[in-house]
Parts: structure tokens; C-alpha cells; sequence
């Protein structure tokens, strides 16, 4: 009985540490998450669209963002959206201006916090850049 014992101790720390040690290989590349108020930079060096996200997030739900369009002959992001992940929401469209040849801006409001999304689209390319919006 006590050999018994031993071994089951032993299985069930060999699936433990086996189970903890497996972590980082699940969770690849976590979410950043931004507070109320925070900032956060998204660099994508191989993206399509776009290479760069700023965000920053003021009291209240405010939010700016400068998305820098990736090396383009002809440089422009089509259409920007904000969506909430995981909601029934529709995306929230919004109106990037133009900072320079290859800069855009466009702000805005949270309606809450949640799990985000900054869509960019142009033709039939898309790139998005998440991130968790915390209170």
C-alpha cells in the first residue's frame, strides 16, 4: 500500500509539473491591457496596412490614436473601426485624419471596458491590433 501511495504522489507531481511548465507554450502572445487613463504602442514591422498604434487613453473613456501607415507607394488606411470583442456591439467607425504622408489620428470614446479591437481596412486587406481596455 505504502509503495502504492508513493507512486500516485509521484504521478500527480509529474502531471502537475508538467501542466505548469506547458503555460507558456498555450499563452503565446497575451493581450496587452491599457488602464483608464494609460497608453499603449502596437508595432507591427511587417504589417500591410500599418507598422505603429499609439493609443492613449484619458478619464473617461476618451481615447486618442496615431496609426502610422506602413511604406507605401500610395499610403492610406481606407476605413478605421473600433470593435468590442466578444459583444453583440456593432463596430464603431471612426474618422482618421491626416497627419502626414503616412501618419493618421482619429479619437474618440469607450463606451466600456472589455476585450477591443483597432481594425484597419483597405480594399481587401485588413490588420488588427487588441488589446483589453481595463477600469
Amino acid at each position: 500500500m505504502p509503495r502504492l501511495l508513493i507512486v500516485l504522489m509521484f504521478t500527480v507531481l509529474f502531471v502537475v509539473s508538467g501542466a505548469l511548465l506547458s503555460i507558456p507554450l498555450i499563452v503565446r502572445n497575451p493581450l496587452p491591457i491599457v488602464g483608464i487613463p494609460g497608453s499603449a504602442v502596437f508595432e507591427e514591422p511587417n504589417g500591410e496596412l500599418a507598422t505603429k498604434l499609439e493609443l492613449q487613453v484619458e478619464t473617461g473613456g476618451r481615447f486618442a490614436l496615431v496609426l502610422t501607415a506602413a511604406g507605401q507607394e500610395q499610403p492610406g488606411i481606407g476605413t478605421l473601426y473600433l470593435r468590442m470583442l466578444d459583444h453583440e456591439m456593432p463596430p464603431l467607425a471612426l474618422r482618421p485624419q491626416t497627419n502626414s504622408n503616412h501618419e493618421y489620428q482619429a479619437a474618440g470614446r469607450f463606451p466600456m471596458p472589455g476585450r477591443w479591437e483597432v481594425l484597419v481596412r483597405k480594399g481587401d486587406e485588413r490588420q488588427a491590433f487588441q488589446f483589453i481596455l481595463r477600469e
